[in-house]
């Protein structure tokens, strides 16, 4: 049965390919996978290795050539320098597909600029590597729960196409995401085997994948918060805990490549601006006393469970955790609780222009256990089925409202209750063409 994940792996990987090259590759299209806030996250690449300038002193020739002057600028001054305000991590990750680019734009004579054609390539498939790779730590992760490898393959599919991953790979997939969530799954399942059999290699990879984990988006290392739900029970979280002192050194080695791996950050602060410690958000930051909990899970700007509606079904497998262990049970519940109020709590609560909320990818993972604990353990065929069906059926409305949103019918960034209505599965008007596009959104340019 192990080779049904392995034939969806090969299947989404197929699709990825093939949407993203049909879509993208052809005409100026492939420009778009170095994107919005992800022109930031990917600017450490050419700073480093082609202009040898961290205060990014080429964004406006870039700008003009690439952009036509529409480019976000992804600077801030601080002490009169330039500053990159988003992190190193996500330029990290993809920096083996960056030398890829580079080689193909010197064999095909293409500029060697950071942002040619081979350059996006290369990022549109680090995000397909990432992508996959995360789901084959996933599958396996979900083996420690004893999910049957059908269930898995299907869940992997659902998450393929159901959510917005689908839309980060193939449009925009310079995005932090996705890399968070490769490294987010690494840290999930090499935490879980430390809590199940304790060794060197488990409590080393942890660490690696934390510090990435803190670099690519510093939030994220909330995930640690999870690991008594990964624990199991009590009992073990407390047993993995006493297991450190069997092996201190690792546990010294471990923290030492967590804080080198910071450290990459710190000396680029420090290259930058002369301060190892910077915060480059500058004005930007968290409202902790006003959350928008409701208008990030519900609300039509940018709803999690509106616009990728099959995490809301997925929290029915919430039930057969508690049948497991409630120990694991109110664990979860209070790291939704949590995370949900952080990311709630950011300033930009609907997190600029983005399909849906995006900043719950990299979490992705959890959902992925609760759905296929649903599909396994619902006992009733019928309601089985039901809810199968019901999977698919939102699945058809994601790809819908993906399509909707390439081309501006779901807004960007300012969705409302009338808009999202109005246009709901409108598919036919997107066909038709613009004589039909609603009035109070924006026309697409390309």
């Amino acid at each position: 049965m192990k080779r049904i994940v392995t034939y969806s792996l090969l299947f989404i990987t197929v699709i990825f390919f093939w949407t993203s090259a049909n879509i993208r590759y052809g005409k100026d299209n492939w420009k778009s996978f170095i994107d919005s806030d992800g022109k930031g996250y990917y600017s450490y690449l050419p700073a480093i290795f082609i202009y040898q300038d961290l205060n990014f002193g080429f964004f406006d020739r870039i700008d003009q050539i690439y952009f036509h002057g529409r480019n976000q600028d992804y600077r801030n001054s601080y002490n009169g320098r330039y500053i990159d305000k988003y992190y190193c991590g996500t330029a990290l990750a993809i920096a083996p597909f960056f030398g890829v680019g580079h080689l193909l734009s010197i064999y095909f004579d293409q500029p060697l600029d950071g942002y040619s054609k081979y350059y996006c390539l290369g990022v549109n498939f680090a995000a397909i590597f990432y992508t996959v790779f995360s789901f084959l730590f996933i599958a396996r992760w979900l083996r420690f729960y004893k999910i049957e490898d059908k269930y898995i393959a299907l869940v992997i599919v659902l998450f393929s196409f159901a959510t917005n991953v689908f839309y980060y790979i193939v449009v925009e997939a310079s995005m932090s995401h996705l890399y968070s969530m490769f490294f987010v799954s690494v840290f999930m399942y090499y935490s879980t085997k430390w809590f199940r059999q304790p060794s060197s290699k488990s409590l080393m990879l942890m660490g690696i994948a934390l510090g990435i984990i803190t670099i690519i988006r510093p939030v994220n290392v909330m995930i640690v918060l999870l690991l008594p739900f990964l624990s199991g029970s009590w009992e073990s979280l407390m047993d993995g805990i006493r297991q450190l002192a069997r092996y201190r050194w690792m546990l010294v080695f471990t923290i030492f490549s967590f804080f080198v791996i910071i450290f990459i950050q710190l000396i680029f602060y420090k290259i930058q601006t002369g301060d190892f410690i910077v915060y480059s958000y500058t004005n930007e930051g968290f409202n902790w006393f006003n959350p928008q909990i409701i208008k990030v899970l519900f609300g039509y700007r940018k709803g999690l469970f509106l616009y990728t509606p099959l995490l809301f079904i997925s929290l029915w497998g919430c039930v057969y955790v508690y049948k497991r262990s409630s120990f694991q049970f109110y664990s979860l519940l209070f790291f939704l609780i949590i995370l949900t109020y952080v990311l709630s709590s950011w300033w930009c609560w609907w997190y600029g222009g983005s399909f849906g909320m995006r900043a719950f990818i990299e979490f992705f993972p959890i959902f992925m256990l609760t759905l296929s604990l649903a599909f396994q353990y619902l006992s009733n065929r019928w309601i089985k089925r039901t809810y199968l069906f019901l999977a698919f059926l939102l699945l058809i409305v994601c790809q819908i409202q993906t399509y909707q949103f390439r081309y501006y019918y779901i807004h960007y960034g300012e969705m409302t209750k009338e808009q999202y209505w109005r246009v709901f599965l409108r598919i036919d008007w997107v066909i038709n063409g613009t004589n039909k596009q609603p009035t109070n959104l924006p026309v697409r340019l390309d």
